[in-house]
């Protein structure tokens, strides 16, 4: 049982056994340890002396819900919001989820869900059923907590800023038993009928046609993008209506484009494109900490989602970083 409405989200893949890696007095507390862990880059909050280093235990992070049965067993519930685990600061120190005996919680992996906000209605619409199988959904990015050592130490990446919208994308895609190249647009799960309320198709014609009415589109490739704006999610960036984001592209190939490509090639073609800028990984996760955490280079109306990084070398590989502030925010909306 559910305190909330959980029909629309998936099983949560991040609940995990981990090892704890240190243990360190919290600070502006007498009562609190700050817990870091060996696989994941999470920072938790526990009782004073409650943990030692080597334990393993079950780390489970933010936005999971929890059925009542489990929340009660571990007595969380009146912690939670709604059965939702929320990041929050506790006298100035990370709390990030729940650290949990093992024993009890693995009777409950297949129940803790992955929360996501329900789409609206202008992002429903009728799904188109015949769809190429090339016509693929976006890469599933983990976050960089979640999968710390993703990237190597020195290793050439891309950063943008992570937009607080919804996934959108499009493509004019070979369908190989109709034989021809068939225009698709749809959100990050669906393929939609051209309808003139649907979202993403209002999106697709303001900023993907040109002059003309032609498809600014290279057939053959995929773009995926973030539809952001007033009545999207909760941060609005100042818009006044929807605006649009392209933040990858798969190839002919069927491999992610590097990003400098795919700035180029949305440049010189009017499709508008995030920005992104070129570093080396120093090895630590609290650089894409610091980056998360800078002002929005799309507005000064509220704080930066986050950020996407993703691999010079290996375009395939990406992760994202979110602001902690913005984690720790009441009241947001979290859509694919």
């Amino acid at each position: 049982m559910y305190e909330r409405n959980v029909d629309h989200c998936e099983v949560s893949r991040y609940v995990r056994e981990v090892t704890i890696k240190t243990v360190k007095f919290a600070e502006n507390s007498d009562n609190l340890d700050t817990i870091l862990f060996e696989e994941i880059g999470w920072e938790a909050i526990a009782s004073r002396n409650s943990l030692a280093v080597g334990e393993k235990v079950m780390f489970i992070p933010a936005e999971s819900v929890l059925p009542f049965e489990l929340s009660d067993a571990l007595g969380v519930t009146r912690y939670l919001s709604t059965g939702r685990v929320r990041v929050v600061k506790l006298r100035g120190n990370r709390s990030e989820g729940i650290i949990a005996p093992i024993d009890i919680v693995i009777p409950y992996l297949d129940k803790i869900m992955k929360w996501e906000t329900p789409p609206t209605v202008n992002m429903r619409g009728h799904h188109v059923r015949d769809v190429s199988p090339y016509f693929e959904t976006f890469y599933r990015i983990p976050n960089i907590l979640n999968e710390p050592y993703l990237f190597k130490k020195g290793e050439a990446i891309f950063i943008s800023e992570k937009l607080h919208g919804a996934s959108t994308k499009a493509g004019i895609i070979y369908h190989p038993l109709q034989e021809k190249y068939i225009l698709y647009v749809g959100s990050h799960n669906t393929v939609l009928e051209d309808e003139d309320d649907v979202l993403f198709w209002q999106v697709y014609k303001k900023y993907l046609l040109d002059s003309t009415g032609a498809s600014k589109l290279m057939v053959g490739i995929e773009f995926f993008g973030e539809v952001f704006g007033p009545g999207i999610q909760h941060f609005s960036y100042g818009r006044s209506v929807p605006d649009l984001k392209i933040f990858a592209a798969l190839d002919m190939r069927r491999n992610y484009m590097p990003p400098d490509t795919l700035y180029s090639l949305c440049v010189n073609n009017d499709i508008p494109v995030v920005n992104f800028r070129k570093l080396l990984f120093s090895g630590d996760i609290e650089q894409f900490r610091e980056y998360a955490s800078e002002p929005s280079e799309y507005t000064d109306k509220h704080i930066r989602e986050g950020i996407v990084i993703v691999s010079a070398e290996d375009p395939n590989k990406m992760a994202k970083c979110l602001n902690f502030e913005y984690t720790a925010m009441k009241n947001r909306t979290e859509r694919k």
